[in-house]
């Protein structure tokens, strides 16, 4: 199910490399509407049960929920300011997206991780629920986008 997922947005993947090796990557989709509804409403962890099928192209003009996904670094390269890189990357990209016409206006991730939901609140999160050590944050879009 992955595959699929990456392969119906392959822009929201961004990979760092080292000599070759993969040693990290932060990936994010464009969802549908009920995709962020279930996560902020219904309290949802979005995961492995997130279906191609509700990953969607940015839409122009209208408004886009974006799910930021997995942001994983190679322990052997933590501290080496990679993470900071991808995150800039995703941003940058989204940023440009919506300059564009396609209207970032929802972005929301999760954090299964102390040290996760640090940098997301770092980006502008806000913590919209915490189950079961999971973290759901919505992130200011003016922040993250840098429209401020």
């Amino acid at each position: 199910m992955a595959e699929k997922r990456f392969l119906k947005f392959k822009e929201g993947v961004i990979t760092a490399y080292a000599e070759k090796k993969l040693v990290g990557f932060i990936s994010f989709f464009s969802v549908m509407p009920a995709v962020h509804q279930r996560a902020l409403l219904q309290q949802e962890y979005i995961d492995d049960n997130l279906n191609a099928e509700e990953i969607k192209p940015l839409t122009k003009e209208a408004s886009n929920s974006v799910l930021l996904f997995d942001h994983v670094i190679d322990p052997d390269y933590r501290g080496q300011g990679i993470s900071r890189l991808l995150v800039e990357s995703a941003r940058e990209y989204l940023k440009q997206k919506n300059i564009e016409g396609y209207v970032i206006e929802n972005i929301f991730a999760f954090a299964i991780s102390v040290k996760g939901r640090q940098i997301l609140l770092s980006l502008g999160g806000k913590t919209m629920w915490i189950k079961d050590d999971i973290t759901c944050l919505e992130l200011d879009r003016e922040i993250f986008l840098g429209l401020i």
